[in-house]
Protein backbone atom coordinates (compact mmCIF):
# COMPACT_ATOMS: atom_id res chain seq x y z
CA UNK A 1 0.00 0.00 0.00
CA UNK A 2 1.26 3.65 -1.09
CA UNK A 3 0.01 6.27 1.08
CA UNK A 4 0.35 9.77 -0.13
CA UNK A 5 -1.29 12.54 2.07
CA UNK A 6 0.35 15.45 3.62
CA UNK A 7 1.94 18.89 1.79
CA UNK A 8 3.44 19.44 -1.59
CA UNK A 9 4.59 17.28 -4.59
CA UNK A 10 5.51 14.22 -2.33
CA UNK A 11 6.02 12.14 -5.14
CA UNK A 12 6.76 11.39 -8.96
CA UNK A 13 3.11 11.33 -10.67
CA UNK A 14 4.45 9.29 -13.35
CA UNK A 15 6.47 7.17 -11.99
CA UNK A 16 3.40 5.51 -9.84
CA UNK A 17 1.12 5.47 -13.27
CA UNK A 18 3.70 3.29 -15.15
CA UNK A 19 4.40 1.27 -11.58
CA UNK A 20 0.92 0.80 -11.41
CA UNK A 21 0.42 -0.07 -15.26
CA UNK A 22 2.98 -2.46 -14.92
CA UNK A 23 1.96 -4.13 -11.87
CA UNK A 24 -0.90 -4.66 -9.81
CA UNK A 25 1.01 -6.11 -6.66
CA UNK A 26 -0.21 -2.47 -5.00
CA UNK A 27 -2.69 -0.43 -4.26
CA UNK A 28 -2.18 3.66 -4.35
CA UNK A 29 -4.41 5.94 -2.21
CA UNK A 30 -3.29 9.43 -2.80
CA UNK A 31 -4.34 12.63 -1.22
CA UNK A 32 -1.90 14.98 -2.57
CA UNK A 33 -1.25 15.47 -6.33
CA UNK A 34 1.23 17.05 -8.25
CA UNK A 35 -0.50 19.86 -10.17
CA UNK A 36 -3.35 20.19 -7.99
CA UNK A 37 -5.80 21.24 -8.71
CA UNK A 38 -4.89 19.96 -12.46
CA UNK A 39 -4.01 16.19 -11.19
CA UNK A 40 -3.87 13.38 -13.73
CA UNK A 41 -6.50 12.37 -14.68
CA UNK A 42 -4.90 8.91 -16.02
CA UNK A 43 -3.36 8.43 -12.44
CA UNK A 44 -6.77 9.51 -11.00
CA UNK A 45 -8.25 6.61 -12.49
CA UNK A 46 -5.61 4.30 -11.48
CA UNK A 47 -5.14 4.62 -7.95
CA UNK A 48 -7.47 2.86 -5.60
CA UNK A 49 -8.59 5.45 -3.78
CA UNK A 50 -8.49 9.32 -4.69
CA UNK A 51 -9.49 12.11 -2.49
CA UNK A 52 -9.05 16.20 -3.42
CA UNK A 53 -6.63 16.85 -0.82
CA UNK A 54 -8.78 17.21 2.44
CA UNK A 55 -5.85 16.43 5.10
CA UNK A 56 -6.71 18.50 7.69
CA UNK A 57 -9.75 19.43 6.34
CA UNK A 58 -11.87 17.53 9.46
CA UNK A 59 -14.25 19.84 11.74
CA UNK A 60 -11.55 18.98 14.30
CA UNK A 61 -8.84 20.06 12.40
CA UNK A 62 -10.59 23.33 11.39
CA UNK A 63 -11.48 24.32 14.73
CA UNK A 64 -8.15 23.14 16.33
CA UNK A 65 -5.91 25.65 14.10
CA UNK A 66 -8.62 28.44 14.67
CA UNK A 67 -8.25 27.94 18.60
CA UNK A 68 -4.69 28.15 18.02
CA UNK A 69 -4.89 31.31 15.98
CA UNK A 70 -7.58 33.04 18.83
CA UNK A 71 -5.10 31.77 21.85
CA UNK A 72 -1.95 33.22 20.41
CA UNK A 73 -3.69 36.52 19.47
CA UNK A 74 -5.08 36.69 23.10
CA UNK A 75 -1.67 36.03 24.31
CA UNK A 76 -0.26 38.74 22.19
CA UNK A 77 -2.95 40.90 23.10
CA UNK A 78 -2.65 40.01 27.35
CA UNK A 79 -5.68 38.76 27.21
CA UNK A 80 -7.24 35.53 28.41
CA UNK A 81 -8.75 33.46 26.39
CA UNK A 82 -12.26 32.93 27.07
CA UNK A 83 -13.34 30.32 24.77
CA UNK A 84 -11.82 26.23 25.15
CA UNK A 85 -11.60 24.03 22.01
CA UNK A 86 -14.20 21.84 23.81
CA UNK A 87 -17.07 24.68 23.91
CA UNK A 88 -16.53 25.14 20.02
CA UNK A 89 -16.90 20.85 19.17
CA UNK A 90 -20.11 19.66 18.74
CA UNK A 91 -21.06 16.58 20.49
CA UNK A 92 -20.33 13.84 17.20
CA UNK A 93 -23.17 12.14 15.53
CA UNK A 94 -21.87 8.62 16.79
CA UNK A 95 -19.76 9.11 20.28
CA UNK A 96 -19.36 5.35 21.40
CA UNK A 97 -19.53 1.49 19.55
CA UNK A 98 -19.57 -1.62 22.28
CA UNK A 99 -17.55 -3.70 20.16
CA UNK A 100 -17.64 -6.89 23.07
CA UNK A 101 -20.38 -8.82 20.55
CA UNK A 102 -18.59 -8.45 17.37
CA UNK A 103 -15.45 -9.46 19.14
CA UNK A 104 -17.07 -12.65 21.03
CA UNK A 105 -18.88 -13.52 16.93
CA UNK A 106 -14.96 -13.92 15.51
CA UNK A 107 -14.81 -10.54 13.82
CA UNK A 108 -10.98 -10.09 12.92
CA UNK A 109 -9.55 -7.03 14.61
CA UNK A 110 -8.49 -5.74 11.26
CA UNK A 111 -12.26 -6.08 10.21
CA UNK A 112 -13.53 -4.11 13.62
CA UNK A 113 -10.66 -0.85 12.82
CA UNK A 114 -12.58 -1.21 9.28
CA UNK A 115 -15.91 -0.90 10.95
CA UNK A 116 -15.25 1.99 13.48
CA UNK A 117 -13.37 4.00 10.33
CA UNK A 118 -16.09 3.81 8.68
CA UNK A 119 -18.92 5.03 11.62
CA UNK A 120 -16.63 8.25 11.96
CA UNK A 121 -15.21 8.83 8.03
CA UNK A 122 -15.56 6.57 5.10
CA UNK A 123 -13.08 7.11 2.58
CA UNK A 124 -15.06 5.85 -0.38
CA UNK A 125 -17.35 8.69 0.31
CA UNK A 126 -14.75 11.29 -0.87
CA UNK A 127 -13.33 9.10 -3.71
CA UNK A 128 -16.48 8.71 -5.27
CA UNK A 129 -17.33 12.33 -5.15
CA UNK A 130 -13.97 12.76 -6.72
CA UNK A 131 -14.51 10.51 -9.24
CA UNK A 132 -17.84 12.26 -10.15
CA UNK A 133 -17.11 15.44 -10.30
CA UNK A 134 -14.32 15.36 -12.19
CA UNK A 135 -16.41 13.92 -14.67
CA UNK A 136 -19.19 16.27 -14.86
CA UNK A 137 -16.86 19.21 -14.36
CA UNK A 138 -13.43 18.61 -15.54
CA UNK A 139 -10.65 17.46 -13.39
CA UNK A 140 -9.71 20.91 -12.05
CA UNK A 141 -13.02 22.20 -11.66
CA UNK A 142 -14.24 19.02 -10.32
CA UNK A 143 -11.28 18.90 -7.50
CA UNK A 144 -11.55 22.16 -6.37
CA UNK A 145 -15.42 21.96 -5.86
CA UNK A 146 -14.67 18.84 -3.70
CA UNK A 147 -12.69 20.97 -1.86
CA UNK A 148 -14.76 23.98 -1.67
CA UNK A 149 -17.97 21.97 -0.48
CA UNK A 150 -16.51 19.62 1.40
CA UNK A 151 -18.56 18.26 4.21
CA UNK A 152 -18.25 18.22 7.73
CA UNK A 153 -16.46 15.32 9.50
CA UNK A 154 -15.12 14.33 12.14
CA UNK A 155 -11.88 12.69 13.72
CA UNK A 156 -11.31 9.50 14.87
CA UNK A 157 -10.72 9.86 18.50
CA UNK A 158 -14.63 11.17 18.60
CA UNK A 159 -15.27 7.50 18.77
CA UNK A 160 -15.20 5.43 22.07
CA UNK A 161 -14.41 1.77 21.04
CA UNK A 162 -15.73 -0.53 23.83
CA UNK A 163 -13.77 -3.96 24.19
CA UNK A 164 -16.24 -5.06 27.16
CA UNK A 165 -15.62 -8.72 26.84
CA UNK A 166 -18.79 -10.97 26.25
CA UNK A 167 -19.60 -14.19 28.54
CA UNK A 168 -17.26 -16.38 26.33
CA UNK A 169 -14.47 -14.32 25.84
CA UNK A 170 -10.62 -14.23 27.70
CA UNK A 171 -9.48 -10.40 28.27
CA UNK A 172 -6.05 -11.36 25.85
CA UNK A 173 -8.94 -11.52 22.60
CA UNK A 174 -9.18 -8.02 23.14
CA UNK A 175 -5.46 -6.67 22.56
CA UNK A 176 -4.96 -6.77 18.91
CA UNK A 177 -8.41 -4.96 18.51
CA UNK A 178 -7.66 -2.71 21.16
CA UNK A 179 -3.91 -1.71 19.44
CA UNK A 180 -5.52 -1.70 16.65
CA UNK A 181 -8.36 1.10 17.30
CA UNK A 182 -5.76 3.32 19.43
CA UNK A 183 -2.93 3.21 16.88
CA UNK A 184 -5.38 4.86 14.23
CA UNK A 185 -6.34 7.38 17.04
CA UNK A 186 -9.69 6.09 18.33
CA UNK A 187 -10.50 6.20 22.01
CA UNK A 188 -10.66 2.43 23.87
CA UNK A 189 -12.65 1.71 26.67
CA UNK A 190 -12.93 -1.95 28.67
CA UNK A 191 -9.46 -3.12 27.99
CA UNK A 192 -6.11 -2.13 29.71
Amino acid sequence: LLLNAGRGDCLDGQALHRRLSEAADISAVLDVWEGEPNIDPALHERVTLATPHIAGYSLDGKLRGTHRIYTALCRQLGLPARVSLDDLLPPPPVSSVMLGDALATGLEPEDLLRLCQRMVYDVRRDHDSLLRESHRLGVARGFDFCRANYPLRREFSTLMARLEPGVEMQQEDNEKPALLLRSAGFQVAGFD
